[in-house]
């Protein structure tokens, strides 16, 4: 396999080989680049999406000191301050949607979006939110369209089938994070062991539909902060903090090529455990790689990264303030 980085000439990313294919960079000025708004405001990008007419929908949410003063309650904050929406254009003009989630402030900041049907939908904490995408900037009102989630979100996509899959950063506070116990508050398993023998701290929940029923668990790495479905391929984005290299890595749709490994209980139901097995690729990328969207069109992986924020100006590593374009050409099993 070869990706193919498509970034600004002062962003020197590293040359290697990972594994199951290798990389360059690719430095035409013909490509389109799309660069991330709001990073003077000191916008912080998350979660992607690419349109079927070829922008892309980018949320983020805003650094600022805890003390700073409170906007009104409709506009959600997170911790650091409020999230909006952005529609990225490929000649940099940008429109800016404002989310408005129903209740009260909330400490998160709607790490994962997606688009199907003229519906937005974002991941956040123990729900999914959507709302209808305006033609023209402004606020999107957003409603729950999946409550009672197994745990908190980090990144959401949906597939070719039309299901929804809602994935975390690690389970709640995991044995590597500290917590000395096999089994949350829930009763779920704070790890889980695939075939391989290989530890899981992460957990995908994939419903039926943007709206549905839960229909099954998936273990997962830990770190995942992004994640996209190319019909049999599921792709993540992993990754943590600034000093670290992240990763892509490429695996087999459990959904498609495994039996359930077991059933695990949840909110009176038993739901089918499978594991990321067949992993066909992992490749290291700069740090701080967030969400990811495939376009099956052109065989391409978009990646955008949070080291772009000013909130990491002095960070380790290279700062990319452009959406990334890594070509996929091939995939093979060993």
């Amino acid at each position: 396999m070869t990706f193919c980085g498509l970034v600004t000439g002062e962003e020197a990313l590293p040359k290697g080989l990972g594994e199951g294919g290798s990389w360059e960079l690719v430095m035409d000025a013909q490509e389109q680049r799309f660069a991330l708004p709001g990073l003077q405001e000191r916008w912080v990008p998350q979660g992607l999406q690419g349109m079927a007419d070829g922008s892309f929908l980018l949320s983020s949410y805003q650094s600022m000191h805890r003390s700073s003063p409170l906007i009104p309650a409709a506009l959600r904050w997170s911790s650091d301050g409020p999230t909006r929406l952005s529609r990225l254009f490929a000649d940099g003009q940008s429109q800016h949607y404002p989310l408005v989630y129903p209740g009260q402030r909330q400490d998160w900041h709607a790490g994962g979006v997606a688009y199907v049907h003229g519906q937005v939908f974002i991941a956040d904490g123990h729900a999914v939110y959507s709302g209808p995408l305006p033609e023209e900037a402004g606020p999107i009102t957003l409603r729950k369209a999946i409550d009672n989630h197994p745990f908190r979100s980090s990144c959401l996509s949906i597939d070719d089938q039309g299901r929804l899959w809602v994935g975390e950063f690690v389970h709640r506070a995991s044995l590597r994070y500290g917590l000395n116990r096999e089994k949350d508050a829930l009763g779920f398993p704070q790890k889980l062991t695939n075939s391989q023998g290989e530890d899981r701290w992460a957990v995908i929940a994939v419903y039926t539909s943007p709206e549905g029923d839960l229909q099954a668990l998936i273990s997962a790495p830990e770190r995942l902060q992004g994640m996209a479905i190319d019909q049999d391929l599921v792709w993540l984005s992993l990754s943590y903090g600034r000093n670290n290299p992240s990763q892509l890595r490429a695996y087999r749709n459990p959904l498609i090529h495994q039996q359930p490994a077991k059933h695990l209980a949840w909110d009176g139901k038993s739901v089918p455990l499978y594991h990321l097995d067949k992993q066909l690729l992992k490749q290291d990328v700069p740090p701080m790689s967030e969400e990811i969207w495939f376009d099956p069109q052109s065989q391409s992986l978009w990646v955008v990264f949070e080291n772009a924020a000013i909130k990491f100006a002095n960070g380790r590593g290279p700062k990319i303030p452009h959406l990334t374009r890594w070509q996929v050409q091939a995939i093979k099993d060993d």
